[in-house]
């Protein structure tokens, strides 16, 4: 593709400044400070705006907020692509009704992060049927679609020919890009009050959102087991309050074993984050579902050992480098762990998170530059739903 400039638009970020940068929101602002802080790229002028205001603009007070520089105004002459790096479904008919004809004017580059609430349903605050019109209308008025690993892009192959109501447009590029993240250089930290006593235990940490999905309550049990049977192991649960999960608050809330051997640590700063990862003796991650994973990345870059659920993003993203277990039965949970404990015990462990690669935002926001520039992509799905590969 040859253009001049890329439009990156801040979704609803740009309106709502003060939602938990957790999840979507924290990829989002990620992705779009990295490209704006660039300025320019390979020739291109990567400009910031927002397509929820009528004049294009980011206001002056999220710009300041998020340290993000000067918004770009978008004229509808404008040539280049738009690059919808937000989720839309929360204003499902936004596309149809944008001020901008976006597909006359411009290529279209939308970020779809996951498409699990219509793959994995019950576990979303999201009404179905937005999400199905938001993506319903992403396939049809995009050029291409760019995602967080293969996973996500052959989710979206595979519901695009199963579903009788979606349909592309003359056709849609699909292509993927792993996450980055950014970690601090700080030599020195100072420790929060509500850390200083965990961070000299031995804890298994879990990193996430609280939220049925993550598998938090299938954690607990397991490690309720474990002390039932006298097996002296810590759990940290470290992540923002999330829906439907008011039984699990409640028994968190009273548990026997809270503030002992039961830690929560309810919204964690980037900087206590980066203690608990670094003080961590393992990372459970047992999602029952995800599009990625980026407390993987995360963990990996602090040397710690993993213990996965056995689904197959963890395996895209971790490899031969982690252990997984079975959703299946909480037994599968416990015996890893004791197996884990073993080991260690033993004198260390074969997997090596270490050899996880590892990559800054920055460096992922050029991948996908590079990918939408060069005009390379996964795969192309035509109109009549045929999937056309691309290799390198």
């Amino acid at each position: 593709m040859k253009m001049k400039k890329v439009h990156i638009d801040l979704g609803g970020i740009s309106y709502e400044p003060n939602v938990n940068i957790s999840g979507i929101p924290r990829v989002t602002l990620s992705l779009a400070k990295s490209m704006v802080d660039m300025g320019r790229y390979r020739d291109v002028d990567l400009n910031l705006m927002s397509l929820l205001d009528e004049d294009f603009k980011v206001p002056e007070n999220v710009l300041n907020k998020f340290e993000l520089g000067e918004a770009c105004q978008v004229l509808p002459s404008s040539n280049g692509i738009i690059f919808l790096l937000d989720s839309y479904y929360y204003k499902y008919n936004f596309l149809n009704k944008s001020p901008i004809n976006l597909r006359n004017n411009f290529t279209v580059v939308d970020y779809i992060h996951d498409i699990l609430p219509v793959t994995t349903k019950g576990l979303f605050d999201i009404p179905e049927f937005k999400f199905k019109n938001w993506i319903r209308q992403t396939f049809q008025f995009s050029d291409a679609v760019m995602c967080p690993s293969k996973r996500t892009a052959d989710d979206i192959i595979n519901y695009i020919s199963s579903e009788t109501a979606i349909s592309v447009g003359q056709s849609l590029k699909l292509g993927y890009n792993f996450h980055g993240a950014d970690f601090s250089t700080k030599q020195e930290r100072k420790v929060s009050d509500r850390l200083s006593s965990i961070l000299k235990r031995d804890y298994f940490l879990m990193v996430g959102s609280v939220e049925i999905r993550k598998n938090h309550l299938y954690v607990l049990n397991a490690f309720e087991i474990l002390w039932s049977r006298g097996v002296n192991v810590t759990l940290c649960i470290a992540g923002r309050i999330g829906w439907s999960i008011n039984p699990l608050l409640e028994k968190l809330r009273n548990h026997p074993e809270r503030d002992k051997r039961l830690l929560f640590i309810s919204g964690p700063t980037d900087d206590e984050l980066a203690q608990l990862y670094s003080n961590s003796y393992c990372l459970i991650f047992a999602s029952i579902d995800e599009g990625f994973g980026l407390p993987i990345i995360e963990a990996a870059h602090y040397k710690v050992p993993l213990l996965l659920s056995d689904i197959t993003i963890f395996h895209e993203i971790a490899g031969e480098h982690a252990r997984y277990f079975s959703l299946k039965n909480v037994d599968y949970l416990v015996q890893a762990i004791l197996n884990f404990n073993k080991d260690v015990k033993a004198g260390g462990l074969k997997e090596d998170s270490s050899q996880i690669k590892e990559i800054t935002w920055l460096q992922s926001a050029m991948n996908i530059l590079d990918d939408i520039i060069d005009d390379r992509w996964y795969c192309t799905i035509h109109a009549d739903k045929s999937v056309e590969y691309h290799t390198d």
